[in-house]
């Protein structure tokens, strides 16, 4: 099993109580799986794959990546996982609007202390494989939003991540952009991606495998 969560909850510091955002998340994904979760605002769908993601650790209960308990690891410890083996797409694209689109690729390969000349040559293969092999040396802001998604596909991709996690990557396009960026995830879960999309859009979850479906922190269906 890839992903394993065992009663998890997250609660944030509010009033007397706390919030609690997450409210025993019992949860299994398998290797290769595309999971949508959905739910209302508030639900925890965020949270949850923040979680999964590694940019944030549980209050309480148990995560297993790989088998490997990661839900108690330092923040340093967890931004390591996150480079080796997660990749993430956003709805706001999170790229850096005066570099290159080579720079924004390579960007988590800096990290990874490839030498600069490997960056270069695997951010070209990336971006050739997302259809953007003419506009290598352009900058985001000289994209459409539909382009600058697959930019940001792209740089969740150049490390080989196991996952990939996607919370609403087509909140800011159009229909028919949406439906490519869809079809992009597809292709990559096809070709044995974990994907674990957040939507709120039932077209957008229907590529998915399986869908859940989260309300005041807990899972419902």
């Amino acid at each position: 099993m890839l992903i394993e969560t065992e009663d998890l909850t997250k609660v944030y510091p509010m009033g007397k109580e706390g919030f609690a955002a997450l409210n025993g998340i019992s949860l299994s994904i398998e290797r290769g799986e595309f999971l949508a979760v959905m739910g209302p605002s508030g639900s925890g769908k965020s949270t949850l794959m923040n979680i999964i993601g590694c940019l944030d650790s549980p209050t309480s209960g148990k995560y297993l990546l790989e088998g490997e308990d990661v839900g108690a690891k330092s923040d340093l410890e967890l931004a390591g996982i996150r480079n080796q083996k997660i990749g993430f797409a956003f709805q706001s694209f999170n790229l850096l609007p005066r570099a290159t689109l080579i720079e924004n690729v390579t960007l988590p390969l800096s990290y990874s202390r490839v030498p600069r000349r490997q960056r270069a040559q695997k951010a070209e293969e990336i971006l050739q494989r997302v259809g953007l092999e003419t506009k290598f040396n352009q900058t985001p802001t000289e994209l459409s939003g539909g382009e600058q998604q697959r930019v940001a596909l792209a740089r969740a991709l150049v490390n080989n991540p196991v996952i990939i996690c996607a919370d609403e990557p087509t909140g800011n396009l159009d229909t028919a952009t949406s439906r490519e960026i869809m079809e992009m995830l597809s292709e990559l879960n096809k070709d044995g991606t974990t994907i674990i999309l957040v939507t709120h859009d039932s077209e957008n979850a229907s590529y998915a495998k399986r869908i859940i479906t989260l309300r005041d922190g807990r899972i419902v269906r």
